[in-house]
Order: C-alpha cells, then structure tokens, then sequence
C-alpha cells in the first residue's frame, strides 16, 4: 500500500465534483506532511497510512478509496475506523505547527 497522507488525497472542492486535471486538485503529499503523518501515527500506535485513511474518514464530503493488495492491508485500512482524531491532530497534519 503506498503512504499516502492528506495532501495526496482529493480536496474538498475536488471531492465536489470539480475538475480533478484543473487547479483545484491538490500536488503529492510533501515531505513534511508524511513526516507529520509517521509522527502522529507513533503517537497514537498505529500506521502511518491508516492515519491517513482515517484523516480521510474525518471529512464526510470525501470518499476514500483503498486498494489493498494483502489481508495486511485490509486490517490496516479497517483500523482506521477505530482512530479518532481531534480537530487539531486532523489541522496539524494537513498545515503542520502545534
């Protein structure tokens, strides 16, 4: 499963129905951000791609789609039903500074 954190998923206006090709799409995730995202995910014991599923989870105007490849990957992307985020852990690792 690739890492993925908040930035490479769709945007809010994306998730809208926009045009994914135009401006309003969002670039890869940074360094920083997949950083931020290992960060949190030692925090709260976990990995760093079901915190970014449940980073996705936590906006209901996006769909995530996962595409696991192992039984592994499935109970990882199902965990991210059992992680909550706060409000400042979800801002956190989309901008970055506590």
């Amino acid at each position: 499963m690739v890492l993925t954190c908040p930035r490479l998923l769709r945007t809010h206006r994306a998730a809208a129905g926009q045009s994914r090709t135009g401006p309003q799409t969002t670039p890869r995730t940074t360094a920083p951000e997949r950083r931020r995202c290992r960060e949190l995910a030692e925090q709260l014991g976990s990995r760093p791609e079901t915190v970014a599923l449940a980073w996705t989870l936590h906006h209901p105007e996006v769909w995530p789609s996962i595409g696991p490849r192992t039984t592994e990957q499935i109970d990882n992307s199902l965990q991210a039903r059992r992680v909550t985020l706060t409000e400042e852990q979800v801002d956190w690792l989309r901008y970055g500074g506590w």
